[in-house]
């Protein structure tokens, strides 16, 4: 590992500096008020230079900001945001895990949920079927956002500027199945927004298919999608079958998410 400046770091210094960097960043999340680098190198009894340069570092990343006039400081906005994500992503899955257990009952394929992730999306859970010739998917594991039902349910319902945007890069193509053209993508998506759900085959795995229906808020942003998938072959001859099953359930996991949010 290295520093700035190519000065090489052991493995040992690396975990002393994360434990430093922890510490520091507990204090400003247990504090009430801002505070000042004197009063953290106190608190994390450290010395006051040791506490300014690891401050700094952390502000430049914007998990920390300093309060020009008092010169203290508190936990940052990107900070909170990737832990409320954090905190998102733990409830949906405690709130969706019985849904999902039931829908891969119901249909026998493996169901997916997943988030968006940056410009891309994100499994964050899935259940698998049981059935001998089952889709693997893993948790953590990164979708495009142009290709497959898991990321087409989420791209179809973001606004027209980020579609726009996501669209203008150039698109990998995973399958000769896989559309990769821009102008036939927007029109794909429209139709995914008129009906409510995508069916794909074959656009990120030639042997696979899936379904996909949005998960949104309560102020109808799309939040996550739902998707089954399997095998292309079982799945075209069911299609019509699964098609309404999985929009049902999406429905009702936006229901109970909004649901929840709501003051009783």
């Amino acid at each position: 590992i290295e520093k700035p400046g190519g000065k090489r770091v052991s493995k040992s210094s690396t975990i002393e500096l994360t434990g430093k960097l922890v510490n520091i960043l507990e204090l400003l999340f247990d504090s009430k008020e801002e505070v000042g680098i004197r009063e953290l190198a106190r608190l994390c009894d450290m010395p006051k230079s040791t506490v300014e340069r690891l401050v700094n570092s952390l502000t430049e990343v914007q998990w920390v900001v300093q309060n020009p006039k008092s010169k203290k400081y508190r936990i940052g906005l990107r900070l909170l945001q990737l832990t409320n994500r954090w905190q998102l992503h733990a409830e949906l899955v405690r709130l969706v895990s019985p849904i999902m257990e039931d829908l891969v009952l119901q249909t026998n394929l493996t169901a997916i949920i997943t988030m968006l992730d940056g410009d891309g999306g994100r499994c964050i859970h899935k259940f698998d079927s049981k059935q001998a010739i089952k889709l693997v998917s893993t948790v953590g594991a990164a979708t495009p956002l142009h290709a497959g039902a898991s990321g087409k349910s989420l791209l179809a319902f973001l606004p027209q500027s980020e579609i726009d945007r996501i669209l203008s890069r150039p698109l990998e193509g995973f399958t000769p199945q896989t559309v990769t053209d821009p102008e036939v993508l927007k029109i794909e998506l429209q139709e995914i927004r008129q009906h409510g759900f995508v069916f794909t085959v074959g656009e990120v795995d030639e042997g696979a298919a899936a379904i996909g229906a949005p998960v949104f808020d309560e102020d109808h942003t799309v939040l996550a999608s739902l998707s089954i998938a399997g095998s292309k072959f079982d799945m075209m001859d069911r299609s019509q079958l699964l098609i309404p099953i999985v929009v049902d359930t999406a429905a009702k996991i936006t229901n109970i998410l909004n649901t929840k949010n709501k003051p009783s």
